[in-house]
């Protein structure tokens, strides 16, 4: 620590900086009227016959101007300058360049003790041109950063850091170097730059001198201040908890000892009550005042960061436990800083301490469990069932792919296929008529099949390929898909309809507490959901009834006789029940029960395979057994070929 007897030997304090802390307090309500405060303002401001700043002092703090005081001190004022310019023309008459920088350096020092700025900085900018002297000029620089501080003036401060960094590169002593890293940390705090306060207090703390600025114990304190707001916790222990120079004066300053130890040590409870202590003095400091909401502020997120760092989780009973507070206290906290980002944590909290009633706590809580479960469910059956091959027998042998590939023309091409799909129950055809075949999976495509490019395969009744389940959606899941929407859509329903009521209340400003905020937009956000997914879960229910994919509502599938959007129907209930299966008890639970195998499906008598006669005579089937359904609403459809009579026997 610096010796004692060093304040002395420092600089003048001119401008005395606690004269402008002083009148800072005055501005405070609670000093407004403190007489001893007023009472030690006025007796400097007499002291040194300071009219310009008394002047300034009766307009900022609405005071009446005391005209006969005013008066007396303004004649001394114009005797003394009228000394000190006698004595500036002596020596620019009979005296050599150093006396006269003198001179006018005394003048300076006069307009600044009397607190008239703009003289000072004036005379002082002429006896800068009138020194040579290194160590001097930066001197007269340091003594306008003073004035600047003095006054607050952020112009004439910026200038003269910049100014006398640039002299300090040119050669300033060891001494000016570390006082103008003090000026420029005294600076930073006043803009709320910590940070840069902490790292310039820190390189100087056994080298201070700045006596003209504070005392040493309040450089300690503002050192400790900053540090604790901006550096790491390893950091913090090895500069501040550790530092010698720093613990001698903690010894002698138990309050900001306790401020410091009570964070390092995790008793936040004491923590909390010498924040308020640090509170108080923050405000009264005409430096740090503009900041201190800030600073109080960060240093208790900084304070819950280290807690919340140590658990994974914890309630709020411990947080206001630890902490001192109230639950509400700290719901009202957490909430306020996790919504701004600043906290990275939840507040699982809302629906047990906003509903009042039991029993529909425990009806809320059955029902959305059940609901979140079958909407989890039917979400994971979509996502990883297996979308399903297409049989190897619709595979093109490798001769029949040689003659494929060598065909001559489009009639050789069909006759190809033509020949090889007479065995396979296919009813679909190209534009041309022909049978559809893959060129990239080389196969015949079975009936409502469709080559998925995102999949890389043929897909079995593809409806389309969905990007929010990061699969096809086809014969293989389509009811997982259905029931997925109609979960999501219910759950986002009763999410609304149950925060609805507290909505309501939120908005006639009738409901407490920060979980007015979730309500609010737990209520939107689930609003919006469920209008975005009634309009798609009504679309795919009107395509089962149906019996349509998403493709084949916009392209109407291809038969021999030509296009039919209603080829696959078969009545309303039957292509429910090819969908969801014969089982009742099984509709709504997303486990697998459509009919079929998602190559061979039942079609409108007039589209039946044997119906038609090919070129070649060669896929007549009218030997196929033929049966009729009738729906439920009347509508008589038909079933084909065995494989599908088997396949939907439980329809019939």
């Amino acid at each position: 620590m610096p010796l004692e007897n060093l304040e002395e030997e420092g600089l003048e304090k001119n401008p005395n900086l606690k004269l402008a802390q002083q009148k800072f307090l005055l501005n405070l309500d609670e000093y407004r009227d403190d007489q001893n405060v007023r009472g030690k303002l006025m007796e400097a401001i007499k002291k040194d016959d300071m009219a310009p700043w008394y002047q300034i002092v009766c307009n900022d703090l609405d005071w009446t101007v005391d005209e006969t005081l005013l008066s007396t001190m303004k004649s001394k004022n114009e005797e003394q300058l009228k000394k000190l310019d006698e004595a500036i023309l002596d020596a620019e008459q009979n005296l050599g360049e150093m006396e006269v920088r003198e001179s006018y350096l005394k003048k300076a020092e006069y307009y600044s003790r009397i607190g008239d700025k703009d003289n000072a900085i004036s005379v002082f900018r002429q006896t800068y041109d009138k020194t040579v002297s290194l160590g001097h000029r930066l001197d007269i620089v340091f003594h306008n950063i003073r004035i600047g501080l003095f006054f607050m003036d952020h112009d004439i401060i910026t200038r003269n850091i910049e100014k006398a960094k640039t002299l300090i590169e040119e050669g300033g002593d060891w001494d000016r170097r570390n006082r103008l890293k003090v000026y420029q940390g005294v600076y930073s705090i006043a803009v709320r730059d910590f940070k840069a306060a902490a790292n310039l207090f820190l390189d100087t703390i056994s080298t201070f001198t700045s006596y003209e600025l504070m005392d040493y114990i309040t450089f300690v304190r503002y050192t400790v201040y900053v540090s604790m707001i901006s550096l790491p916790r390893n950091q913090l222990r090895d500069k501040i908890i550790k530092g010698s120079e720093i613990l001698e004066v903690l010894h002698s300053n138990p309050d900001v000892k306790n401020y410091l130890f009570s964070l390092y040590n995790c008793q936040y409870s004491e923590f909390f009550v010498n924040l308020a202590n640090v509170e108080g003095l923050l405000r009264r400091d005409y430096l740090v005042h503009p900041h201190y909401r800030y600073y109080v502020r960060e240093m208790r997120i900084l304070a819950y960061s280290q807690l919340l760092e140590s658990y994974r989780s914890l309630t709020l009973q411990y947080m206001s436990d630890a902490f001192g507070v109230t639950v509400d206290y700290i719901d009202e906290e957490l909430s306020r800083f996790i919504s701004a980002g600043r906290l990275h944590c939840k507040i699982d909290r809302l629906c047990i301490f906003t509903i009042d009633s039991t029993v529909k706590k425990i009806i809320y809580l059955i029902l959305y469990h059940i609901l979140f479960g079958m909407f989890t469910w039917a979400y994971w059956q979509t996502i990883f069932t297996e979308i399903g091959r297409v049989p190897y027998k619709f595979k093109i042998p490798d001769h029949e792919l040689e003659r494929l590939m060598h065909a001559d023309n489009e009639d050789m091409i069909r006759q190809i296929l033509e020949s090889f799909a007479s065995s396979l129950p296919t009813v679909n055809r190209t534009v041309t008529g022909s049978v559809r075949y893959c060129d990239k999976c080389q196969h015949v495509k079975p009936d409502r099949s469709h080559h998925c490019s995102v999949c890389g395969e043929c897909v079995l009744k593809m409806d389309h390929h969905c990007p929010w389940v990061n699969n096809c959606v086809c014969f293989a899941n389509y009811k997982f898909f259905i029931l997925f929407l109609g979960y999501s859509l219910i759950y986002c329903l009763f999410i609304s309809l149950t925060s609805l009521e507290y909505f309501v209340l939120f908005w006639r400003g009738q409901l407490e507490g920060n979980g007015r905020f979730h309500i609010l937009f737990l209520f939107f956000v689930a609003l919006m959901f469920a209008v975005s997914l009634v309009s798609l879960f009504c679309y795919h229910c009107y395509l089962v009834i149906q019996n349509r994919s998403t493709l084949e509502a916009f392209r109407a599938p291809i038969f021999r006789s030509g296009p039919d959007k209603n080829g696959f129907s078969l009545g309303r209930y039957n292509n429910f029940l090819e969908v969801f299966g014969s089982n009742p008890k099984t509709w709504f639970l997303p486990v697998y029960t459509s009919l079929g195998d998602g190559v061979d499906f039942p079609v409108q008598i007039q589209h039946q395979p044997s119906s038609y006669q090919s070129m070649d005579n060669t896929h007549t089937r009218s030997d196929q057994r033929r049966d009729s359904v009738t729906d439920v609403d009347g509508e008589a459809t038909s079933l084909c070929s065995p494989t599908s009579q088997a396949a939907y026997a439980s329809i019939v």
